[in-house]
């Protein structure tokens, strides 16, 4: 543990972290591969993109706690998750939707206050993103319900809402780990990203499992 997470200074060893994932990973091959590849089909669809990404989480927590994951595991995942991770998509792809009808308007008319509310929206999509990092983890994973600063969460199964506050409790706490995390997922998804095949088969479970991982260190959950 301590080679991938320096207790003292806070740091994660992304190498070792991507190396912790891989080698669990590798182990289960076939898991990453079809639910990576069904993850590419829906969130082709765009509507069904956050269940499925619920599901890549859900996937890469059982791989990293060698559990079975077979298609009625995945199928109640979908169904479970299914409008918790809505909640947190919709805001990520009204965003999306406002900074292009903008910067479409900044270019046909030549305003240059649509160009800048634009830059003003994907600036806040970033941040959004980065506060995100933590959502999927903590909405698939019971062992880190303790990261949800919420009194009466043992009466209760926290809410949408508890999830997102607790994912921006983290984030921010930690912004320069979580600044380095998103660059490190996005250097990630790039380098599996140069061929096509590589990345819908492997990407979506492996960056799932990376973040599950690392999101275990930061809120103090034993990965053991």
């Amino acid at each position: 543990m301590t080679s991938t997470y320096d207790v003292t200074t806070g740091r994660i060893h992304y190498l070792a972290l991507a190396r912790e994932v891989v080698s669990d990973s590798y182990y289960h091959l076939p898991r990453v591969m079809a639910v990576s590849f069904v993850w590419s089909l829906l969130a082709a669809t765009v509507v069904l993109a956050a269940p499925a990404t619920a599901v890549a989480f859900a996937a890469g927590r059982s791989i990293l706690d060698h559990e079975p994951f077979g298609v009625r595991a995945a199928v109640r995942a979908f169904q479970h998750y299914f409008w918790r991770a809505q909640v947190a998509f919709v805001p990520a792809f009204l965003l999306v939707n406002v900074a292009g009808w903008l910067w479409l308007r900044a270019t046909a008319t030549g305003d240059a206050l649509p160009a800048v509310l634009a830059f003003l929206a994907v600036d806040v999509l970033v941040v959004y993103g980065f506060l995100l990092l933590y959502y999927g983890p903590l909405l698939v994973d019971d062992g880190l319900r303790r990261a949800v600063p919420v009194e009466d969460l043992p009466d209760r199964r926290p809410t949408a809402a508890d999830l997102l506050r607790a994912s921006a409790t983290v984030a921010v706490s930690r912004v320069g780990v979580s600044v380095a995390l998103g660059l490190f997922i996005a250097s990630m998804g790039a380098l599996l990203a140069f061929t096509t095949v590589g990345f819908v088969v492997l990407a979506p479970v492996l960056l799932s499992a990376t973040l599950v991982q690392a999101t275990r260190y930061l809120t103090g959950e034993s990965t053991d």
